[in-house]
């Protein structure tokens, strides 16, 4: 897409400058046209598919024929300007804002791709939803070491959550279970790991994310 936007861009400037006209307009925009209806009925599949699968291949090809798409709609209008007006030089126009909508496309694309294979967090939205939906429950006192992230289309979900430690092991793992099914209920896909830590006794975690109890600093990161 990266390139495609660039040779559209170099062949649009170049028109710019050296005006020709549209070579058999007729078949230009009947191509178009047939492009235009075959191409939103395959972005139409992919959308649906997408409520099931959430694929980054196929959310990245759904974008690159949707930016097809539009670009020619975005053609269409150039070349039957172009001929109304007489002005070769707006199809050139045309090209410049095809070459845009392209390089929109695959930064989209690109950012998509590059979060998952970073392994970034979900965005702040969701990890404070997810922190409102085990805190429904008032026997979690606090959740900390939230760790989220995307891998295709499952989400992975983990953290520690304070229990009272007064709590028969049979009632810490019904509420903990309570609060996996508030979670999946708003993302069905995750795949969630939840640490029970006693109130107040919780021992400090080693490793990568390491922390200290009550109240003391904290590494790695936290809700």
């Amino acid at each position: 897409m990266f390139a495609s936007a660039a040779l559209v861009g170099q062949e649009a400037i170049r028109r710019l400058f050296v005006s020709r006209s549209t070579s058999h307009p007729d078949l230009a925009l009947g191509v178009m046209v047939l492009s235009i209806v075959l191409t939103g009925g395959l972005v139409m599949a992919q959308t649906r598919l997408l409520r099931s699968a959430q694929s980054v291949a196929i959310s990245a090809d759904r974008t690159h024929y949707a930016t097809d798409l539009l670009s020619n709609l975005v053609a269409l209008a150039g070349v039957a300007a172009a001929l109304a007006l007489a002005r070769p030089a707006i199809d050139a126009a045309s090209g410049l804002i095809i070459a845009a909508i392209l390089l929109w496309g695959a930064i989209a694309v690109f950012r998509e791709a590059s979060d998952q294979l970073m392994d970034r967090e979900l965005p702040e939205t969701a990890r404070s939803r997810i922190v409102a939906l085990v805190q429904e429950d008032p026997r979690i006192a606090d959740v900390h070491q939230l760790r989220t992230r995307a891998s295709g289309p499952i989400t992975h979900i983990q953290f520690h959550a304070d229990l009272d430690p007064a709590l028969t092991l049979e009632a810490a793992h019904k509420v903990v279970i309570a609060a996996e099914r508030r979670i999946l209920a708003a993302f069905p896909a995750a795949d969630i790991l939840i640490h029970p830590d006693p109130r107040g006794r919780a021992e400090p975690h080693g490793g990568a994310f390491a922390e200290r109890v009550e109240g003391v600093a904290r590494t790695g990161p936290t809700s």
